[in-house]
Order: C-alpha cells, then sequence, then structure tokens
C-alpha cells in the first residue's frame, strides 16, 4: 500500500432487508477534482468510508452542526491531502436508521437550518483557501440547488427565509424556472407526439 493521506473505499448500504453496493467515481487523483466530485455526490461524503492519516485529521476544523457535517469534514481532509488512493471494494456496511438525528422529524427545520450554517462554513472554508468559488462549478450551484428545492417542498422549512438566503451565486429561481420548463418539455413532447400518431392513425382508417 503506497503512503496515502487518505484512502476511499465503497460500502454496502442496508435498508431494511435491501442491500446495495455503493461506488464511487474515483476518476482522478487531483485534489480539486475529488473536491468536485464530493459536491456532485459521485463521491460519497461520508467520513466512515474513508481512512485518513490523523496528522490529515488534526488539521480540521471540526464543524458545529450534526446536518452536511460528512461534506465540511471531507472536503477539509481531502483539500489537507496530498496523495489520495481509492479501494475498489466495498470495506464497510452503513446501516440506514429511521430513528437517527438526521431523521428525527421533530427537529426538522431545526436541522435544515444546521445543514445550512454547515454550508455557510463550507463554502467559506473553499473561498478562503481557493480564492473564487467558480472552479467548483457549476457542481456548487447545483448541489446548493438541490438543498433549497427540498426546502422549498416541505410545508414548515419553505416558511423559513434564511434557508435560501444561502449562495445567491446559485440563481435559484433561475434554477428552478428551469428545471420546472425542462421537466414541462419532458412530459409535453411525448404527448404532442401520442396526439399526431392518433390522428396520423385515424386519417389512416377513414374509409374513403
Amino acid at each position: 500500500m503506497e503512503n496515502y493521506d487518505i484512502v476511499i473505499f465503497d460500502c454496502f448500504y442496508e435498508k431494511e432487508h435491501n442491500r446495495k453496493v455503493i461506488q464511487q467515481d474515483f476518476s482522478s487523483v487531483e485534489r480539486i477534482d475529488t473536491i468536485q466530485s464530493v459536491i456532485k455526490g459521485t463521491i460519497k461524503a461520508y467520513t466512515c468510508n474513508k481512512l485518513v492519516k490523523k496528522e490529515i485529521l488534526a488539521m480540521i476544523e471540526f464543524p458545529q452542526y450534526s446536518r452536511s457535517e460528512d461534506y465540511f469534514i471531507t472536503i477539509q481532509n481531502l483539500h489537507n491531502s496530498n496523495k489520495i488512493g481509492y479501494i475498489h471494494e466495498p470495506l464497510y456496511h452503513y446501516q440506514f436508521n429511521d430513528q437517527s438525528l438526521s431523521n428525527d422529524k421533530k427537529r426538522k427545520t431545526i436541522g435544515c437550518i444546521e445543514e445550512k450554517n454547515n454550508w455557510c462554513s463550507i463554502l467559506a472554508f473553499l473561498k478562503s483557501q481557493y480564492g473564487s468559488l467558480k472552479i467548483f462549478e457549476p457542481e456548487l450551484s447545483k448541489r446548493i440547488n438541490k438543498l433549497k428545492i427540498r426546502y422549498l417542498q416541505d410545508k414548515d422549512t419553505r416558511k423559513v427565509k434564511e434557508l435560501f438566503s444561502i449562495y445567491p451565486e446559485s440563481k435559484f429561481y433561475q434554477y428552478l424556472l428551469y428545471s420546472y420548463f425542462k421537466k414541462a418539455i419532458k412530459m409535453i413532447i411525448p404527448y404532442g407526439l401520442f396526439i399526431l400518431y392518433k390522428r396520423f392513425k385515424c386519417k389512416e382508417g377513414t374509409v374513403q
């Protein structure tokens, strides 16, 4: 085994009686590319599927809140690592727990605010280290906008204005309009083709 600062590996994800292997899309050993993959979600932010040198762990600022804390920890670890490795094998079993803190419906709104605060810390960290967040686009805007869509879809969290103040550069409302437009087009085109097909078949079958 080479002297890696951090090693990422696949994991089993188990929920009830179902098990699947979650593979990581480790296509580059470059630090920025790997951070982009974590933001995008093709490399999971889990801390449990990574081995990290204790010297690297000693360098990070641990998050204050318990939602999306894995993103903050993992992004810092990747930034501080000079050599990143990957084992294409599931070496960890992740068991879904619907009673966990993340799934506690009673603290749903508080949890979303904590999640937003941790992402503010992530954005501040990336900006302080790289000077600009543009190098993490468009993955960063897509990730933040997915959070905002989840907040918007819930009747309680959609009322919390501060959740939508994070990273205005993501242009959320333009993204939202574009997303709905794309969905509408995907629905309209097949329906339009179906109507044309029905009319064509009707004319074809008309007795002269």
